[in-house]
């Protein structure tokens, strides 16, 4: 398999130095991942980019016991907010001290796959509010509640099993002043939630953030959206 290589000259009359991207420091290779993925889509990119480029990726990315430890506790630390010496590891270790020890990467993978159990279990939760026919059922106080007490770290613009996602579900909150809703967009945005992501519940019907908020008229959310729009 060709090898993808870095060329990096010193100068116009130098020959340029040919270094593979998996041999490049852990800590650089991170940073290259921020710039080229979305937080918790980092592993993918080591997964299905780097390493099958080669058996030498292979080995540097997912079995150099050295190397592959601290690149994936940085994913740890960086996506997940854990890492070696956090409290959440250190409970997981104690479970699993009579199995086989396991893999970096399968680390990430299970604090991945903890990190959607939250998510939806928080979305529902802001769905239920969102629903509520109490006045003012969603405040920004018990959305940052909800969002710090299965997060905080979370995967804000993940479209959930029933299509749905967070910010347009804010925008939909029955019974709750448009005042309100806009405080809660905001801290959304804030979180990292983009406000053009569209809903997937039906294959006819697709709506984002903006449309709901035009829809039911509410300008100061409309205003808010469009200008946030491109970040």
């Amino acid at each position: 398999m060709e090898h993808r290589n870095l060329s990096i000259s010193s100068g116009p009359s130098s020959l340029p130095a040919l270094i593979t991207i998996w041999e490049l420091p852990e800590i650089l290779l991170y940073h290259i991942a921020q710039f080229v993925s979305p937080p918790t889509k980092r592993a993918s990119f080591f997964c299905q980019k780097i390493a099958p480029l080669c058996k030498a990726a292979y080995q540097s990315i997912l079995t150099d016991e050295e190397k592959c430890v601290e690149l994936w506790d940085l994913v740890l630390r960086g996506d997940y907010g854990r890492g070696k010496n956090s409290r959440q590891d250190d409970d997981d270790g104690r479970r699993s001290s009579k199995r086989l020890k396991r893999s970096p990467a399968h680390t990430v993978k299970e604090a991945h796959k903890l990190m959607i159990v939250h998510t939806e279990i928080a979305y529902g939760a802001v769905w239920e509010l969102s629903y509520s026919s109490k006045k003012n059922a969603m405040t920004k106080q018990k959305l940052v509640k909800i969002l710090n007490e299965y997060g905080p770290r979370l995967m804000i613009n993940r479209t959930m099993g029933t299509g749905g996602n967070f910010i347009v579900e804010i925008c939909r909150c029955r019974n709750t002043s448009p005042s309100n809703i806009l405080l809660c967009v905001k801290e959304l945005v804030r979180r990292g939630a983009l406000v053009n992501i569209p809903t997937e519940e039906s294959a006819s019907s697709s709506l984002t953030a903006l449309c709901v908020a035009s829809v039911r008229g509410m300008p100061k959310v409309v205003k808010y959206l469009l200008s946030n729009e491109n970040n």
